[in-house]
Formats: C-alpha cells, structure tokens, sequence
C-alpha cells in the first residue's frame, strides 16, 4: 500500500530527547507510514540513538529514512530535504527534542480523507519551565474553505506553527514555495503559504504534539546582542513572506497581517530599548509603524494606549514600565503586543 503520512524529523544536538521522539512515530496505531530523520551534522550521539531504538521496531525498517547531511543545513535546509525524501500523500514536521501521540498519524490523516482537507490542524501540549499547557490552534474544531481559514489566519497571524499541521504533500510540489532565508521565524513563512494555497483546512481538536521550548535555542535565549540577530532574522524572513503576497497580489489584502509582523519583528528588542542601540533600531526598523503606532492611518485607528506605548518606547523608559503598560488600563490592541 502507498504511504499515506511522513514524518520528517530534524535532528540537530536531540540526544537526550531523540529516542522518545522516535519511539511516539514508530508507535503509531496507522500503519502505512514512513519516517524520514534528517541528521544536520549533530555534534552528539543523536543518529546512533536513532539506528539502536529502530532495531527494536523490524516491522518499520523499510519505511524509515536516515538521511545525514555533509555540512549544517540549519531548520528549514533540514526540512526541506526531509520533504523532498518523503513519498507520503501528507507529510507532518517534527523537531527531534518534541514527541507526538501513538494516534496523531491515524486521527489527522483520518480528518484529512474524511473533510478531503490539504491542511489538517490539532492542538498541542506547550511545555514551559513552569509547566505545560495546551495551546488551541485551530478553535472550534474548524472546518472551512481555504479562502475563509486563510484570511482568518494570514490577517490575525494564528495558526503559524507547523508542528500542528498534517500537509498535503502536492502543496509544496505543485506550487512555488518561498522557503524561508533564515532559521528564526521560519515556520510562519512556509506555514501561511501552505494555508494560502490550501483549498480546505480541517482540525482536530485534541492536543496531539508535544512541544518543549528549548531553553538553549535562539528563540529563548535573550541578550541585547541575541534579540539584535533575532530582529535580523525575523526582518529577513518577513521579506520572503511579504514578496509572496506582493506576487500574488494580496498585499493590501492582507495588509493587517503584515502590520503585525512588521511590529513583531521590531518587538524582538523591545525589552532593551532602554540603551540607545536597541532603541535606535527598534525605531528605524519599519519606521513606517511608528507613524502607524502614533497617527494611525486608513485601517488602523490609533488610540491613546498606542500613543503612550510609543512615547514611553522612544524615551527609554519601556523595560521599566513594562508591567505597567501591559496592564488593563494601558495594554493597547494585540497586534501592538507582538512578540512581547
């Protein structure tokens, strides 16, 4: 039979965590699937931990795919050859130091044929330092069209994980994929292209994946200098996903989510604009939101939260009155709170 769900793992310094990772997708209760592990040149004993935990599982060997790469590739070189190795009919990416429920396979790919979805979404287990909750992606149990789903998702920017979607294969292959440049805020770049193209998006409403935050990883790693390269980064993903909506002609369109990721990527420093180099380029990165921020324009209304937010920005004084205007009182629309 042809297989009908891949899972494509990245795996990159996952040792401590790999083998339960590869026990949840070998474990699963659907049978027809495949599993493709992409090693990007792992300094530890990932891959070996890999190969011994498969030896335990004779009846999936064929179906499993060890790829190793010559040189580091980073996230999305990772997945990318992963998709490209991968024969399923969906495909679903998983990073190595996360794990899955034994059902996950078998409850999303059932979604899938049963709604004829290209894009199936479940929720997840979120794990902290101070515990794990379960994070709704998809509220509702939704089921829609493409287009309904997609203007929900691109302009409110919800729904951007990939590690909570089943894809259909046939969208990366029948479309022009922009694949991110950087590997920091990746995952929306592929993801609301997906949702883009998808024709109909389906949900599970059941918390399937497993998601741990990497205290190690530059997502949750902070510094004046870190949040400094993550801003770059971020900026120069935005600039793939904003030349795909300029290519499709949906810029104004979706002119509410390019708002928001624009004030994101500033964000990244926000918490140090209280020295001069965070400050400086907080304020000249999209200089266009600040005028937004302070004068509003045609579609966004500025009030005055908005203009004691910025004001308190450009004087420094943000990180010292952080709390204070998160508060009710001074807390300003949601799309001004991106990334904080």
């Amino acid at each position: 039979m042809g297989i009908k769900v891949s899972f494509i793992v990245a795996v990159y310094n996952d040792s401590k965590y790999i083998e339960q990772c590869a026990r949840s997708l070998l474990d699963q209760t659907l049978e027809d699937i495949e599993v493709v592990f992409v090693n990007d040149c792992s300094p530890d004993n990932s891959e070996e931990i890999i190969r011994r935990t498969l030896e335990e599982y004779p009846h999936r060997k064929e179906r499993v795919k060890i790829l190793t790469h010559e040189k580091n590739e980073q996230i999305m070189g990772t997945r990318k050859d992963g998709l490209f190795a991968s024969a399923g009919e969906y495909v679903h990416f998983i990073d190595g130091d996360d794990y899955v429920e034994p059902q996950m396979a078998e409850l999303m790919y059932g979604k899938a044929v049963e709604t004829n979805a290209d894009v199936v979404v479940c929720d997840i287990y979120w794990y902290k330092q101070n515990g794990v909750r379960i994070v709704t992606l998809a509220p509702n149990g939704i089921v829609g069209n493409g287009e309904n789903v997609r203007d929900d998702t691109i302009n409110r920017n919800v729904m951007p994980n990939n590690c909570c979607k089943l894809i259909r294969r046939s969208l990366f292959v029948d479309h022009c994929i922009e694949w991110p440049v950087a590997a920091y805020a990746e995952d929306v770049v592929i993801s609301y292209q997906i949702v883009y193209y998808a024709r109909r998006i389906a949900s599970v409403p059941v918390p399937l994946y497993h998601y741990r935050l990497n205290p190690n990883s530059i997502s949750n790693n902070n510094s004046p200098e870190r949040s400094e390269k993550k801003q770059q980064m971020f900026v120069q993903n935005n600039n793939v996903l904003f030349g795909f909506l300029e290519r499709e002609g949906v810029s104004e369109k979706y002119a509410d989510g390019i708002l928001s990721m624009k004030v994101r990527a500033k964000n990244e420093v926000l918490s140090y604009t209280n020295q001069r180099k965070s400050l400086r380029l907080w304020l000249r990165t999209y200089p266009e939101v600040n005028k937004v921020l302070m004068f509003g324009d045609k579609s966004h209304k500025s009030s005055y939260r908005e203009k004691i937010w910025l004001l308190a920005i450009c004087m420094g004084m943000y990180p010292r009155l952080k709390r204070r205007l998160l508060s009710k009182r001074f807390k300003p629309d949601k799309k001004w709170q991106r990334g904080i």
